[in-house]
């Protein structure tokens, strides 16, 4: 008879598993067949057992298969009391297992479709804003960022800026405030701000200066200039509104406000902190560059026609020479720190001296030290490329020199400068021979009483690479963006400093094309015997030395990182120029 009872056990169990009865019926049909597998504890008959149920085992549906085993084998003894308790726990065990994975796979599913529906947020720079919150901001950015890159700091300009900004509205500029970005923007605003408000004499106000209605929509109290912009209110709406749109009039009746900055000079961004008239201790022109300015950010040179005159000049002799007023006239006079070691590692690398006559020295970045692969197997003129170790930082001049900087020269030597083909100030120099750059070299040197030459050939090329290693600034071709040079019809002129383009890595402008440029270094045929030092060669055919990078006139291939020529000292001619290394002690 136990037998019996297993074998539908078994069925039920099978009928279950493959889908043929249901949970609830599998339960109730199992339930009188277990009582009946349970031996009496006295030795009694199976038949003295009742079933918990009342559900007669007849009326439990079975297998046709089951029922005829079970009419010809005989019956069988049950199972001992403990084995049939024991099959019922595990029974009841595996129930509840069951029970347990279907709980496990409906609690995943759900977390899974919550998941899913959740809204997914990322954050931006500024501080962890949300991705609402920076395309939020995004627009406010596309509108600021022409201005750095293109500082043009014209009423006009700044006029249709403003109207920009304001019909983006309060919202996007909220958004905006938190990122880095759009404060350093407003530091530089702030700067030139004071600037403005130390020539000005009178205070500035959105009507007077369209600089000032600028400042006012930033969020820049104009009462207190030097504070950081987050702590300051704008203007209500309307209010706001109102005085930038009045701001072209009143611009008009007052005439420009005068920049401060000189030729050649910009503005500089503070460090937040050291805006605060409290923390300023002494001019601009004499801070001396520290390891502190790894942190401090300088905004990329403003270069305006050169030839003008110092605006610093210009203040009124009553105006008050207040604190703020002695920092925006150092600051326009000399707009960048003191060359030092430490700016080599600064994300905007920028250094500047003064000539004794007060006027600013070519603008210069600081190289750090290194090592790099010189020159080009494959040419014999360029060859061997061996390994060369500049041990010590330097600082190069930003761009060539400029006619403006070679005139201060020559007026102060009392010589005539060499005819140029172009009349602009701020084109490169350009007719001059080695003698004449060495003797503005020397001149340079004297008026900063700082060490100033030409650039040894490998301090030119590893100034050139700026880190990278192919034979053009973009890899193995030349690309628009890398140099200013004849990619189709012969330029016939290079590119003023206006035109702001081809920077490399190390923000030196024009190191390949625009105007070639000597160095240090007297010629041979090729880099058997060189310095591995980054010193110059100083021997090598009587009378011809070194130029490197090209010229506007040249095609790409005359425009490689590593192309050399042959130069006799003495020649003059339109596509050579000077471009000078300043050392660091």
């Amino acid at each position: 008879m136990s037998a019996d009872v297993a074998d539908r056990l078994r069925a039920l169990a099978r009928d279950h598993l493959e889908g043929r009865s249901s949970l609830e019926s599998y339960r109730r049909l199992r339930a009188p067949l277990l009582d009946h597998l349970i031996a009496p504890a006295d030795g009694g008959s199976f038949e003295a057992t009742q079933p918990r149920a009342s559900i007669p085992l007849a009326e439990v549906t079975q297998p046709r298969a089951v029922v005829a085993r079970a009419a010809v084998e005989p019956s069988r003894p049950l199972l001992p009391g403990g084995s049939a308790v024991m099959l019922r726990r595990v029974v009841a065990c595996g129930a509840v297992a069951l029970l347990v994975i279907f709980a496990i796979v409906f609690f995943v599913r759900q977390h899974r479709a919550r998941s899913l529906a959740a809204p997914r947020t990322a954050t931006a720079g500024g501080g962890g804003m949300s991705a609402g919150g920076a395309k939020q901001a995004e627009p406010i950015r596309a509108l600021l960022e022409p201005l750095l890159e293109n500082p043009d700091w014209s009423d006009a300009r700044l006029l249709a800026l403003n109207e920009a900004l304001l019909e983006a509205g309060r919202v996007r500029l909220e958004a905006a405030r938190s990122t880095d970005w759009f404060n350093d923007f407003v530091d530089s605003v702030r700067s030139r701000l004071l600037q403005q408000q130390a020539l000005a004499g009178t205070p500035l106000t959105p009507d007077s200066s369209p600089l000032a209605a600028l400042a006012v929509t930033l969020g820049i109290d104009l009462t207190a200039p030097a504070q950081p912009a987050r702590s300051s209110t704008p203007l209500p709406g309307g209010a706001h509104a109102q005085a930038v749109r009045s701001s072209a009039e009143g611009a008009k009746r007052a005439g420009p406000a005068k920049e401060a900055t000189g030729a050649g000079s910009s503005s500089r961004v503070e460090s937040r902190s050291s805006l605060a008239p409290t923390q300023v201790s002494r001019p601009a022109a004499a801070q001396v560059a520290s390891p502190a300015l790894r942190d401090t950010h300088y905004t990329e040179p403003v270069q305006a026609e050169e030839g003008g005159s110092q605006a610093a000049d210009a203040a009124p002799a009553s105006a008050p020479m207040t604190l703020q007023h002695a920092t925006a006239t150092a600051s326009a006079r000399h707009a960048y720190p003191a060359c030092s070691a430490a700016l080599s590692q600064a994300r905007l690398n920028y250094c500047q001296d003064l000539l004794a006559s007060g006027d600013p020295a070519p603008l210069l970045v600081v190289i750090p030290a290194g090592s790099f692969l010189m020159g080009n197997g494959g040419l014999a003129q360029e060859a061997p490329a061996h390994r060369v170790i500049l041990a010590h930082d330097f600082a190069m001049s930003v761009y060539e020199v400029s006619q403006s900087e070679f005139q201060l020269y020559c007026r102060s030597a009392g010589k005539a400068c060499p005819q140029q083909p172009w009349t602009r100030g701020d084109y490169p120099v350009v007719n001059v021979s080695w003698q004449d750059a060495q003797d503005y070299a020397r001149w340079l040197s004297a008026a900063t009483r700082e060490r100033y030459r030409l650039p040894t050939e490998a301090e030119w090329e590893y100034a050139a690479r700026a880190g990278t290693d192919g034979l053009y600034p973009s890899g193995d071709s030349l690309s628009p963006t890398d140099a200013y040079f004849s990619i189709g019809a012969p330029l016939n002129a290079p590119a003023p400093r206006s035109m702001r383009f081809n920077a490399n890595a190390w923000h030196l402008m024009h190191m390949i094309g625009n105007a070639r440029e000597w160095v240090q270094d007297a010629w041979s045929p090729g880099f058997s015997g060189a310095p591995v030092d980054g010193s110059a060669r100083l021997q090598g055919e009587p009378g011809i030395k070194v130029v490197r990078g090209g010229c506007y006139a040249d095609a790409a291939i005359k425009l490689r990182l590593t192309r050399r020529e042959p130069l006799p000292a003495d020649t003059r001619d339109r596509c050579t120029g000077i471009r000078l290394v300043r050392e660091i002690p």
